[in-house]
């Protein structure tokens, strides 16, 4: 739990520090660029908090996820609704990929300010996109090298509704994923840096279409994988008019 601690201080440093730029910023900003890199929104200072508040709704969900696995803590609603509150199989496993989590959303969250600053900032237009799908890139690629060690749960993994019906093709989605994604976000990564080292934002688009490809493989294999389990069961005879 001290991880767990130490990055809910680590947040609350971000969101102060989140907070004192806001109050800096005017009171009309821009909110939202398009695909082309150009401002097409603009909007109130306080919508660039929206993401740190989401970042807080992620940390007290994985608090209760945590907490409910202690033997002084348990909920029969919450391991309902979650499939098995443990899905990570060690401890250091769930540090890792928890702390990653939280850390994405924190950074996430400071995006707004960037596009908030937008205007201001030389070269902006050639780096926040690159920059933004560089992070995701590195956060996907060593998340999927875990997926093949993730247990069936209904908040982190390859959850569609095919992996969460069937143990069998939960784990063979995820045997897949764990290639795929990780092939993804070294693309996603790749690409990004080229965008930014050839001035070329088209670079970055390609990787992240890539990416998005790479990553719907095992979301259909799933589909695909468990209509063939189902058929497998349905055709295997049982009881005692069985023939070997």
């Amino acid at each position: 739990m001290n991880y767990l601690k130490n990055l809910t201080l680590l947040w609350i440093v971000s969101f102060t520090a989140l907070f004192c730029v806001v109050l800096t910023l005017p009171e009309i900003v821009p909110v939202h660029i398009n695909s082309e890199m150009q401002i097409d929104r603009y909007g109130s200072r306080w919508i660039t908090m929206i993401p740190a508040i989401i970042s807080l709704v992620v940390l007290l969900i994985v608090w209760i996820v945590v907490k409910n696995n202690t033997k002084s803590f348990k909920n029969r609603i919450v391991e309902k609704l979650l499939i098995s509150t443990k899905p990570f199989k060690s401890r250091k496993m769930e540090e890792i990929l928890i702390s990653l989590a939280i850390g994405f959303c924190i950074i996430i969250s400071w995006v707004p300010i960037a596009v908030a600053k937008y205007e201001y900032v030389p070269g902006a237009n050639r780096l926040l996109m690159p920059a933004m799908l560089f992070v995701m890139g590195v956060f996907m690629t060593i998340v999927s090298n875990y997926f093949p060690r993730i247990k069936r749960n209904s908040w982190i993994g390859i959850r569609t509704p095919w992996t969460l019906m069937d143990e069998t093709v939960w784990n063979k989605t995820h045997k897949l994923g764990g290639y795929t994604c990780v092939a993804g976000g070294l693309i996603l990564c790749i690409f990004s840096m080229l965008s930014i080292i050839l001035d070329s934002i088209s670079l970055a688009k390609f990787g992240l279409k890539t990416f998005i490809c790479l990553c719907l493989i095992p979301c259909i294999y799933s589909f695909v994988e468990y209509y063939n389990v189902r058929s497998n069961k349905e055709n295997t005879p049982t009881g005692p008019g069985s023939v070997d």
